[in-house]
């Protein structure tokens, strides 16, 4: 009997600590798995601090750069307008503080957004880091635009000078001389002119609605419109230097019989005049050179009055062209 009841305690001890043994499993489990949620819970919400981190770390790095990067497009366009017009005035920016905002750019660019390289899968932003993202591009087009603007002031200097030599040539048929003129700068024509397509496609290339205020808006639309102006003008001014170019004895029979030097133009002069007129008929001014540019317009004009009352037409008529409009 004792025996067996040995026995029976020894079967309840091992039933006890089997049932004990499963409690301590269940209980292990249900403690890993509280501490797996708890975990994941503590990462998200460390995760979604360092969102916000990082959120402020960005705001905090591009809110004054977008400033600055406004104010020297700013600075920038108004010295190309003081260039282009001939206009006296102290430089305001120089190329060192346009190359350190490009290099801050850069930085930036590798620190901040580390993950945007070429072909580079598109990475998961917030709505706020979407935003700055979009504005950091445009703010670096503009910047990017700035640097462009700055390199064209030389060659425009130097353009605009042999722009205004080759008119003041062309206006007292000396065609030879203003070709010669032309011939000149030519090459710095094309150089000035791949710089302002530069700084046309930086530009435009920018999302002024990812711009952060009006002002710097409207600092983007006046550097467009500016460097709009300018390759405006230069390709009026090209048209109708090559139209010299290909026709120098008939545009030199032309600017002779306006000036009453020849009595009358021959049948392929009248038709090069006509086509000079419509070239030159809407054409704007050319910054520091539009007094020589006026001068030849009024020249080309006068031409195309004379031919008129030749034809007894008395100035009107299809494509006539007011001399006083000129002015």
């Amino acid at each position: 009997m004792n025996a067996n009841l040995l026995v029976d305690g020894v079967e309840n001890l091992d039933r006890t600590t089997s049932r004990n043994t499963r409690v301590k499993l269940l209980s292990l489990i249900a403690l890993a798995v509280l501490v797996l949620g708890l975990s994941y819970y503590l990462y998200r919400a460390w995760e979604a601090e360092q969102s916000t981190n990082r959120e402020q770390e960005l705001a905090e790095a591009l809110t004054s750069l977008f400033v600055r990067t406004a104010v020297v497009a700013n600075a920038t366009t108004a010295e190309l307008s003081l260039e282009y017009y001939g206009l006296p005035g102290e430089d305001s920016v120089s190329i060192e503080e346009i190359l350190l905002l490009l290099e801050e750019y850069e930085n930036i660019s590798s620190t901040l957004f580390p993950e945007t390289f070429p072909g580079a899968a598109e990475p998961a932003r917030s709505s706020l880091e979407e935003v700055l993202w979009k504005a950091f591009n445009s703010y670096y087009g503009v910047a990017n635009s700035s640097k462009y603007m700055y390199e064209s002031l030389e060659p425009l200097d130097r353009v605009l000078e042999g722009v205004e030599d080759s008119l003041k040539h062309l206006v007292v048929c000396d065609v030879n001389g203003s070709l010669e003129a032309y011939e000149a700068i030519r090459r710095e024509l094309v150089v000035l002119r791949n710089l302002l397509h530069a700084v046309y496609i930086e530009l435009l290339g920018s999302d002024p609605s990812a711009l952060l205020s009006d002002e710097h808006r409207a600092i983007r639309e006046k550097a467009v419109g500016m460097v709009s102006e300018i390759l405006g003008s230069l390709d009026d001014y090209v048209a109708l230097m090559e139209t010299v170019r290909k026709n120098p004895g008939l545009v030199e029979e032309i600017c002779l019989y306006s000036n009453n030097s020849v009595g009358e133009l021959s049948g392929s002069a009248v038709v090069l005049l006509h086509k000079l007129v419509e070239q030159v008929e809407n054409a704007d001014g050319l910054g520091s050179a539009t007094s020589p540019y006026t001068a030849v317009k009024h020249m080309i004009a006068n031409a195309y009055l004379k031919l008129l009352e030749e034809l007894g037409q008395g100035g009107s008529g299809a494509g006539y062209y007011n001399a006083t409009e000129a002015d």
